[in-house]
């Protein structure tokens, strides 16, 4: 594994959902407004398997993953806007601005401390370790307690990270965690509401 790559792309990872939630949050860009962009980063992505575009070439050098990169360039990334943007035409409001931070902080923080501090075992995954997924549930359930009420936060953080330690897959493909967190987040607080 290359340290240094996966840094970088959890770096990249927690500040492209804090940009996204300040963009949506203070109305500089809206569901439509995402859709588009994300709609465009996909037609980029597969612009990007048969040409080389420099620009991209340098990004995707940075933070993509050698064996993504030739199947599905910037993949991360478009499960990332596409997690958001359905999380916000599924959901209201403040439970989409809580689904989109908790998988900001859910899915990097793990990762980010895992690579140095891990010593036991995700139950669930070879890849993740415990002591990571706890920091990840600890600062999602506060990031997300800017949008929501803290017993929302505590189980949708919870759930995320659950979420996140499966290898859930239809066929022999993976499902892109930045494509369940969001709304598996969503869907936990949306029922609390429901039965509370």
């Amino acid at each position: 594994m290359d340290k240094a790559l996966e840094i970088r792309r959890n770096v990249v990872h927690l500040l492209l959902g804090i940009a996204l939630i300040i963009l949506l949050n203070y109305n500089i860009i809206n569901t439509a407004i995402l859709g588009l962009i994300t709609l465009l980063a996909f037609i980029i992505s597969y612009g990007c398997r048969n040409r080389k575009i420099i620009f991209l070439e340098w990004i995707l050098d940075k933070l993509e993953r050698a064996e993504t990169r030739k199947r599905f360039p910037g993949k991360g990334l478009l499960f990332y806007l596409l997690g958001a943007e359905l999380s916000l035409l599924l959901f209201s409001r403040d439970i989409a601005l809580a689904a989109i931070i908790i998988l900001a902080f859910g899915d990097s923080v793990p990762n980010i401390f895992g690579i140095y501090f891990r010593r036991i075992k995700h139950p669930f995954s070879d890849k993740k370790f415990l002591e990571g997924v706890i920091l990840g549930w600890i600062f999602s359930f506060l990031a997300a307690m800017t949008f929501i009420a803290w017993y929302e936060a505590l189980t949708a953080s919870f759930a995320a990270m659950v979420i996140e330690g499966l290898d859930m897959k239809i066929g022999f493909e993976k499902i892109d965690d930045n494509l369940i967190i969001p709304l598996g987040a969503g869907a936990i607080i949306f029922l609390i509401r429901l039965i509370f």
